[in-house]
């Protein structure tokens, strides 16, 4: 029962530098470690009795007896809750029994048992439908604006793709993150009237963007707005405004992907049934864009059966080219190919989708070119710059962490403490990176993190245009692009409005020229004059809507057989139950107290560290990643205390796969 050290584009890669005042990454806290309520022998088999069949399961009563304790951690609390979990799953991955490509018929049908919420009851569906179907009627050019990020980007392919088969008319245009910056803009709307268009649809993106939907309409482009992010006070006055949040739609986590092809759906059920045939083949899309997002996936949700179900088509291999040659350049080859998880989205594919938006040198529409292309040698190209943009943001990520991290530390000894908002901003940092820096230090720090990064008044879309009397001035300012996280602590999107209402004295419309996002990450555009504003108008707002503490998830269990309980194929099928994972659903994590050390050692030229430890009796290995110097600690230590969750690994040599475990935190020299 071994574990390979982390393949590459994992989070690992260098030893973590312990800062004043940032929780380490792999370090365990000191206290009582919060678990869930452990259930007894008879609980956890009335929740799953002898008589349900599990695949994968069927001779191995602690598998059985942990995806009980899993699913009822996750609030599943009775046999007839577990039961509709196991249904749903089930219904997902029948997606692998479907005749590829299926016909109307079989689609339909398998859609159909995946009970999914009717896509009539999104607010304004119906007018969307109709709106489409005149285009189509009329042939009508019909243009997509989309996102740069894995979910804006895949909605965009899901669209384009669906339209190209039902035979419309279809334009593309996506964004350039520091040309364009994020929505509907100026460019997209130009495109689409120099192309003929008559309708614009969004993806992923629209909902804040009310003055240009009106510019837009205008100038005789209808619109239609599928999106997914929270509303604004007053929405756009489009044809259609497809949005979860709008009325009381029952379908929880939507992206902007799923919502996509829900409209897909609509089109299917009121124009033509035939093309039924083509949604399941862009569930491979959904999976990526959903996940990548971190949305919520709450088991028998719609967004994780459709997440599920496009899971199970990459496993299946019924994948698009693109995504097919991207999972063999992350390690996903045929003997891992089955086991591909949340995991291997969020830190493999999603990052290299992701890479290209995040670097002005490339331009992201080269990324849906691969996505749609089915010319292998294309896609061949173009995965080879995605991965080399991948390491680029790595690179660049990594410096722009420790010069933020000097900062911070500089504070601390200027101040003491840290601000309960860390606001962070720095004109050399790419524009790309500061979401993903102000997650990490979210995380690190425990607190919600803004990120910003300067530029030119020439850069920043939808700037308001100097006259000639100020034109010199204009061309001097400088504006911030910021992005920020909340660590899971507070509401960020509500903050950043309550701040900006703050100063709706400023030009009549507020502290921000952009602003826009959910309760975990938001982004905005800032006049370079007033980031001391916005650290006054965080602080303020703290005062008066306090953030509470950082949570603390509880560990699903405490193992008391590590090498039995988990680390097996069984096991592994009873944690598969719950693919894919994400907020709501966390990805298992288990307690082990009071392991004895038997063997520590580095690994070869990575900063990590193989553990061989020993627990009731058994010997199993665990890896920790970007621990190397505690080598000497955990050597003179007799036991540790360790959160671990289960790991697959394939032997490059052999092609097996290996069941194991790795450490996500760990106690060292405890007396226990």
């Amino acid at each position: 029962m071994a574990l390979f050290p982390q393949p590459p584009g994992e989070p690992s890669g260098r030893p973590i530098t312990i800062s004043k005042g940032a929780v380490d990454e792999w370090r365990l806290p000191d206290g009582q470690v919060p678990l869930h309520p452990p259930l007894s022998l008879p609980e956890l088999e009335a929740l799953l009795p002898a008589h349900l069949k599990l695949r994968g399961m069927e001779d191995n009563p602690d598998a059985r007896r942990l995806l009980a304790q899993l699913l009822a951690n996750r609030g599943f609390t009775s046999a007839e809750a577990v039961a509709h979990v196991l249904t749903s799953a089930k219904a997902a991955d029948a997606i692998a029994d479907l005749p590829w490509p299926p016909n109307p018929v079989q689609a339909h049908a398998w859609i159909e048992k995946l009970r999914l919420p009717d896509p009539h009851k999104l607010a304004t569906m119906p007018k969307a439908v109709e709106r489409v179907r005149q285009a189509l009627a009329a042939r009508e050019s019909i243009i997509i604006s989309g996102d740069y990020d894995a979910d804006g980007l895949t909605s965009l392919a899901l669209l384009v793709t669906f339209f190209r088969l039902i035979g419309a008319d279809v334009h593309a245009f996506v964004p350039h993150r520091l040309e364009h910056g994020y929505g509907l803009n100026k460019a997209a709307i130009e495109r689409g009237l120099a192309e003929g268009c008559k309708l614009l649809i969004t993806v992923d993106s629209g909902t804040s963007d009310a003055a240009q939907v009106a510019d837009a309409q205008a100038q005789g482009l209808d619109v239609i707005i599928t999106d997914h992010h929270t509303l604004p006070e007053q929405l756009p006055q489009a044809i259609a405004v497809i949005n979860p949040h709008v009325g009381d739609y029952p379908g929880e986590g939507l992206t902007g992907v799923g919502v996509a092809w829900k409209l897909c759906q609509a089109l299917c059920m009121d124009i033509d049934e035939r093309w039924f045939k083509h949604l399941p083949g862009l569930l491979d899309l959904v999976a990526i864009g959903s996940v990548a997002d971190v949305t919520p996936m709450v088991p028998t949700t719609e967004v994780w059966l459709l997440a599920r179900a496009g899971i199970m088509a990459l496993r299946c291999g019924r994948a698009r080219p693109a995504l097919k040659m991207m999972m063999e350049a992350v390690g996903l080859y045929a003997e891992m190919r089955p086991y591909l998880d949340a995991r291997h989205i969020g830190f493999r594919l999603g990052p290299r989708l992701n890479a290209v938006g995040r670097l002005s040198e490339m331009r992201p529409d080269a990324v849906l070119e691969c996505l749609l292309t089915e010319d292998d040698d294309l896609v061949r190209q173009q995965v080879v710059l995605l991965d080399r943009a991948n390491q680029e943001r790595q690179s660049r990520e990594r410096l722009s962490l420790e010069e933020a991290e000097a900062e911070l530390v500089a504070e601390l000894d200027r101040q003491g403490e840290l601000p309960p908002v860390l606001v962070l901003a720095r004109e050399s940092w790419p524009a790309g990176i500061v979401g993903l820096l102000a997650g990490r230090l979210a995380r690190r720090y425990q607190r919600p993190t803004i990120c910003l990064s300067g530029e030119t008044t020439a850069l920043v879309s939808e700037a308001p245009t100097a006259t000639e009397d100020d034109a010199s001035a204009a061309s001097a300012q400088r504006w911030w692009r910021g992005s920020g996280r909340s660590g899971g602590v507070g509401d960020l999107i509500a903050m950043l409005r309550r701040v900006d209402a703050r100063y709706s004295h400023l030009d009549g419309v507020g502290l921000f020229l952009k602003l826009g996002g959910h309760a975990p990450a938001a982004g905005f555009t800032l006049a370079g004059e007033r980031l001391e504003l916005l650290k006054q108008g965080l602080l303020e707002d703290v005062q008066t809507n306090p953030l509470g503490a950082p949570p603390r998830e509880p560990c699903e269990a405490q193992l008391r057989r590590p090498g039995r309980s988990l680390g097996t194929p069984e096991c592994w099928a009873a944690l598969d139950l719950l693919t894919p994972t994400g907020p709501g659903n966390p990805e298992p994590r288990f307690y082990i107290e009071g392991a004895v050390v038997e063997d520590v050692q580095a690994i070869r030229d990575r900063p990590d560290l193989r553990l061989r430890l020993r627990d009731n009796g058994r010997s199993f290995t665990v890896f920790v990643n970007g621990a190397v110097e505690l080598l000497p600690t955990i050597r003179s230590a007799r036991r540790i205390d360790a959160i671990v969750t289960q790991r697959l690994s394939r032997d490059k040599l052999s092609g097996q796969v290996n069941f194991g475990l790795a450490v996500e935190a760990l106690r060292v020299g405890r007396t226990i």
